[in-house]
């Protein structure tokens, strides 16, 4: 037997599979959920809507939802995370760049028309959507609605006269109560009124309910 000494041997070390290419991976499949999620919600309604139902538009399994999302409030959660993020990202430039305030509330009522339009369920069923219950999940994202809102507020009213009794904090309640969700489906979805008609009345509502009598142009 030779007494030559052997090389010693490399360790070898264990596969990484936190790779670029696998992290993109689960990002489109997180993204494809989510947007499946979205298209199931809108024809069915968060009550109906099953995870079951939601993989199989996404072409993935219940456990990679779950693994993904945690569970039904989980994946709705992060939806409206990603929706809120994305729809309120223009508005508040928007309204910046125009003069007029009468003009900034019509462009805040056609803002969330469009978001309602497409967001919101197509059937009438779930009249006051509160998909997540009185949850925690719920109060937290009303929260971060609210936050989004204040940003929208705050220019709105910028060097604008408002109404004697409306402080800021009563602004952004009142652009929750007439530009959230439960009215949107009340009126179009169970009543049947067109978009255009809540586009109208919305900006003609924000007007009455902001602005003092001589500010308001119809």
């Amino acid at each position: 037997m030779s007494d030559t000494a052997r090389p010693p041997q490399r360790k070898k070390t264990p596969r990484r599979y936190d790779s670029p290419l696998r992290a993109e991976q689960a990002r489109q499949t997180r993204l494809r959920i989510l947007d499946a999620a979205r298209e199931v919600l809108k024809r069915e309604g968060f009550a109906r809507v099953t995870l079951d139902t939601i993989a199989r538009a996404a072409g993935v399994s219940v456990q990679t939802v779950l693994a993904n999302f945690g569970n039904k409030a989980g994946l709705f959660e992060a939806l409206m995370h990603r929706d809120m993020e994305s729809d309120f990202s223009g508005i508040v430039e928007t309204v910046r760049a125009e003069d007029d305030i009468c003009r900034k509330l019509r462009l805040t009522a056609d803002f969330f028309t469009r978001i309602h339009e497409e967001h919101a369920p197509r059937g009438s069923g779930a009249l006051l959507p509160e998909p997540l219950g009185g949850s925690v999940e719920l109060r937290r994202l009303l929260q971060e609605r609210a936050v989004y809102l204040r940003a929208l507020a705050e220019e709105l009213i910028s060097g604008v006269t408002l109404r004697d009794d409306l402080t800021l904090d009563k602004v952004v309640a009142l652009l929750e109560v007439y530009s959230g969700p439960p009215l949107y489906m009340i009126l179009v979805r169970y009543y049947g009124w067109t978009n255009d008609e809540f586009r109208r009345w919305l900006g003609s509502a924000l007007i009455d309910a902001l602005l003092p009598p001589e500010a308001r142009r119809y």
